[in-house]
């Protein structure tokens, strides 16, 4: 490892200048140092290092100041340890960032980092759900819904990725997804906000190396997905699931709802708790003609739904998970054009 190296050439630098003139520094020390082949990057990266602690080290010391030595060839080598993605530097020593996050500051910049997924696969869907785990009556139906859809892309040869939240307790929606893409051979990017690590902590970070995007606030995440992606899966959700719906219509994206029959929603006038059936039941009554069973949540109004009512007409899609696969497939085939 990296790490080793580096501390065993702390050892015999400062034995080497910590010891009198007429004493013998010990071979094996000097061997294990000088005897390893490194990178001449990595030999670059430690030099500035090795002189900044050189000039704190007192040649003629002993003892337990040449014990102190050591600490300061060793704390001058610790800030070239730390992950540096801007340098190149090796990704795979240890490092302070493992779970990869990549902070952006504004929603454009998802676009800037030349991501051959983003930008060279053709169908890209944004999923939206919540971090909980998928009721145990609904797993079944939800785990064979992904994997069906996974299925139905790749029988037609269509390169598709996943974007979604990589944060996510066992058995939710976005672990599913994760679970269906590993299986199918599908690439998984992540987008999540400060807000979504923070409130559900480091460990329920996906741990694969894969980049995770981070932005500032829940809008700006919303915003940045809706620009990764050209569709939009809605399985379930909170409220923020309705800000990506219109974001997503915003965009003139296609957007996939999943109307399960056998799912709950809680809604108290201000909170729902399944946004997929939220959505379901306010487009359908708009469609029809009727008033929207719900009040206005997140921005979604009749006036929202008349200003977009093109997109609302021809780039929604309300499915059935519980619906033979056939049809399923045929309405999704229909629904994106996808080849046959």
């Amino acid at each position: 490892m990296k790490f080793s190296f580096l501390k065993t050439l702390c050892l015999a630098l400062a034995a080497a200048v910590s010891a009198p003139a007429n004493a013998v520094v010990p071979f094996p020390v000097i061997r294990g140092a000088v005897s390893l082949t490194k990178p001449a990057a990595e030999a670059a990266n430690a030099l500035p290092g090795l002189v900044t602690a050189a000039k704190g080290i007192n040649i003629m010391t002993t003892g337990a100041d040449a014990a102190a030595n050591v600490k300061r060839v060793e704390a001058a080598l610790k800030p070239q340890e730390m992950y540096n993605m801007s340098a190149g530097f090796n990704r795979t020593i240890p490092n302070k960032n493992p779970q990869n996050f990549v902070q952006l500051r504004y929603p454009e910049q998802i676009l800037d980092n030349n991501d051959p997924d983003l930008r060279d696969t053709h169908y890209k869907i944004l999923v939206s759900g919540n971090s909980y785990a998928v009721p145990a009556k609904e797993l079944s139906v939800m785990r064979r819904y992904f994997d069906e859809l996974v299925q139905s892309f790749n029988l037609r040869g269509s390169r598709l990725a996943f974007i979604t939240n990589p944060v996510g307790r066992k058995d939710s929606v976005f672990d599913i997804t994760k679970e269906a893409a590993v299986q199918g051979h599908i690439t998984v990017k992540y987008i999540a906000s400060d807000h979504d690590v923070k409130y559900f902590g480091r460990s329920a970070v996906a741990a694969d190396g894969a980049p995770k995007y981070i932005l500032p606030t829940d809008q700006a995440c919303s915003e940045a997905g809706s620009l990764a992606s050209n569709i939009l899966l809605i399985p379930n959700g909170f409220d923020r699931a309705v800000v990506d719906f219109i974001n997503a219509v915003k965009q003139s994206r296609h957007v996939i709802i999943l109307d399960n029959p056998s799912a709950y929603m809680y809604w108290d006038g201000r909170t729902i708790s399944n946004a997929a059936k939220y959505l379901s039941a306010q487009i359908t009554a708009f469609r029809a003609g009727k008033p929207l069973p719900y009040a206005e949540t997140a921005g979604l109004d009749r006036k929202f739904l008349e200003q977009n009512r093109r997109a609302i007409t021809d780039r929604v899609l309300i499915i059935n998970p519980w619906a033979p696969r056939a049809g399923k497939d045929a309405a999704l085939s229909n629904f994106l054009n996808l080849p046959e």
